[in-house]
């Protein structure tokens, strides 16, 4: 007489594939709620008084040079000095020129000991759009010219020029100064 062995599962009949088939389930409902707190988390945003957007500091202006502009006899330009409210002095030309190369001349300055970043944008008042902004100025520096962001015709143009302080560490404000003129043609 032969006898025959009793087959035995591989496994133990545990509810094995069923606790697999729970556990796949949870974490999609884990992962579904997951999903919709954030996107409810990201419509409320707007509603709260902080802002979750990280502030991108202007870029250094690359063109500043060391020092405070000469005035010449072959480069006569209008400057003055300013201050904002907070303090803060700076220099620059008072008649805004295009040159021949489509650059605005500006000689903006920050003196030595001004404290702060300077950073200057010139708007066109009708469309207001942002013809040209220099990046920062350190202390000590100054923008000879800035170079159009937008094109614009070669005539009288009115513009708003505003010029903002930022503090030397985070660049936050410390300030601006604004004022309307002639952005005359070449």
């Amino acid at each position: 007489m032969v006898m025959e062995l009793r087959k035995q599962p591989i496994y133990a009949k545990t509810g094995r594939i069923i606790n697999i088939v729970y556990a796949s389930l949870l974490c999609v409902v884990l992962c579904l709620v997951l999903l919709n707190g954030l996107n409810v988390a990201g419509a409320t945003t707007a509603s709260v008084p902080w802002s979750m957007d990280f502030y991108i500091k202007p870029p250094i202006d690359k063109t500043a040079k060391y020092g405070m502009p000469l005035q010449t006899d072959t480069q006569p330009f209008a400057y003055s000095n300013g201050e904002l409210g907070n303090g803060i002095q700076f220099g620059m030309a008072t008649s805004l020129y295009r040159q021949k190369n489509g650059s605005i001349t500006i000689y903006l300055t920050n003196p030595e000991n001004s404290g702060a970043y300077l950073l200057c944008e010139i708007k066109d008042e009708a469309s207001g759009k942002i013809i040209a902004e220099s990046g920062r100025v350190a202390n000590g520096k100054f923008v000879t010219s800035l170079k159009p962001k937008n094109a614009w015709k070669n005539e009288a143009t009115p513009v708003t020029v505003t010029i903002y302080a930022m503090d030397l560490q985070d660049c936050y404000s410390l300030g601006s100064m604004e004022f309307q003129t002639t952005l005359q043609p070449w």
